[in-house]
């Protein structure tokens, strides 16, 4: 099936007054999100897209010239995407498999040439041990300070089985070694840490370590190593606030779209496929992500007793879970490291005459229900006659909104923070005008008796 086949079953729904079928719509939405490379074109979008030619068609009566037009308009489209490939096969399907088996057979090296960066990009793939063979594509991208590109490469998809994945995963928590970080929080051999009655929140909502973008489509490149070092740069400025303020226990909600996707498939819990912006190799994202949250975790230690809890996003559900287990297993006989066994979508923290909420915001994007959900949910309401503050943490949305509701003379009300994502912007976004915003990682500090509230935040 293609665009303009498409497009005239659309034709005759219309002509029938038939009810367009909801998976007809699914269907094409997932075609079209494949055409343009995008991590999604939803349902509306292509019956916006389809309606807005059907109506010019019918203003037309018709017309077979018009019809001509709209099918070839819908015909470039589809070579956006598949290039010149020739749909050779019976039922004149292409296939994300027929588009890299023609695109790998491209000449990158002789592009590269025409481009005038031959030797920037033999010299990059030396670098980075990349045979040419492997190079699925190579995105250019013109600017005034030159021509810049981005070398995606054939990833091997074989499967482990179970078992091979399993040994994988024991041999990577077998040979982490914890880091020795005394010289980085106390360097000298006298100092000593006092505890302050204060608990502190360092939120990283919506990282999206696997998320990559390219220069050509956007204003920036990232890849998962970039992403690892922007990440653990910003956590090591973020800790040294928490340290100055010298805590008695970190929470780290860990999760809240950790990651870009959901598993193998390459696509979110849903099943929303985000091929071409996600690193490929989704085990090796899994275990760079697990060390990287072990790292943090193990300089947090040298702060103050640490609190895991585990957010699962919509991207990212069953990986979080995964997390949640590795976790345990890493650190069942540390004292200073309580790993929370719990994957509920709204969790809850009593520090003193403070109560904390936690939820990655997809299924609370109504503020004003915040209050009453943490009133009635049998994990915070009884606390809630005991409290003098209130605060609940969210994300999803990628950008900052704070709200208060229920003031009154004796409760300060409920806060509510929807946080700022930390990821980079992708061809979506970007295209959308969603690039704006800064990426920055939390730190919130708050006394045991809710008088003092403290927040720093590191701009990414």
């Amino acid at each position: 099936m293609n665009l303009k086949r498409y497009f005239k079953e659309y034709i005759e729904f219309q002509k029938s007054s038939e009810v367009v079928p909801t998976g007809f719509w699914i269907d094409v939405a997932n075609y079209w999100s494949e055409t343009e490379g995008n991590e999604r074109v939803d349902n509306d979008i292509v019956r916006k897209r389809f309606y807005r030619r059907f109506k010019k068609l019918k203003k037309a009566n018709y017309s077979d010239d018009v019809l001509d037009d709209i099918l070839k308009e819908l015909d470039e489209d589809d070579k956006t995407y598949y290039g010149s490939l020739v749909d050779t096969y019976t039922d004149n399907k292409v296939n994300q498999h027929d588009y890299e088996e023609y695109i790998t057979k491209k000449n990158w090296s002789k592009e590269a040439e025409n481009e005038g960066v031959a030797d920037s990009y033999q010299a990059f793939l030396k670098e980075h041990n990349i045979r040419e063979e492997d190079v699925v594509n190579v995105y250019f991208k013109q600017k005034a300070s030159g021509t810049y590109f981005t070398v995606q490469k054939k990833y091997d998809t074989e499967e482990l089985s179970q078992e091979e994945v399993k040994e994988e995963f024991i041999k990577s928590l077998e040979e982490y070694k914890v880091p020795d970080y005394s010289k980085t929080f106390f360097p000298d051999d006298d100092s000593e840490f006092v505890y302050k009655e204060r608990v502190c929140f360092i939120n990283a909502f919506d990282a999206h370590l696997d998320k990559i973008t390219f220069i050509d489509t956007t204003d920036s490149e990232s890849s998962l190593d970039s992403n690892i070092e922007q990440f653990e740069r910003a956590f090591d400025k973020i800790l040294r606030h928490a340290q100055n303020e010298e805590p008695e226990l970190i929470v780290f909600p860990i999760g809240n779209d950790y990651f870009h996707v959901n598993g193998s498939e390459l696509a979110t819990k849903k099943g929303t496929e985000m091929k071409g912006s996600v690193y490929p190799n989704y085990r090796e994202s899994f275990r760079k992500g697990l060390n990287l949250l072990r790292r943090c975790i193990d300089k947090m230690r040298f702060i103050a007793p640490v609190e895991l809890r585990f957010i699962r996003g919509n991207h990212d559900s069953d990986q979080i879970s995964y997390l949640l287990e590795c976790l345990l297993l890493a650190y069942e006989d540390q004292d200073d490291v309580n790993v929370v066994d719990n994957i509920k979508s709204r969790q809850y923290k009593r520090y003193g005459k403070c109560l904390f909420g936690m939820a990655h915001g997809d299924k609370e994007r109504r503020a004003s229900q915040i209050p009453q959900r943490m009133s009635t949910d049998a994990e915070s309401k009884k606390h809630w006659s005991d409290i003098d503050l209130a605060v609940f943490f969210l994300g999803d949305i990628h950008h900052e909104k704070k709200y208060k509701y229920m003031d009154s003379v004796d409760f300060g009300g409920v806060h509510v923070k929807f946080l700022r994502s930390m990821s980079q912007t992708d061809t979506w976004h970007w295209e959308k005008g969603f690039n704006g915003g800064l990426k920055t990682l939390y730190c919130f500090v708050y006394s045991k008796d809710g008088k003092e509230e403290i927040e720093f935040k590191t701009n990414i």
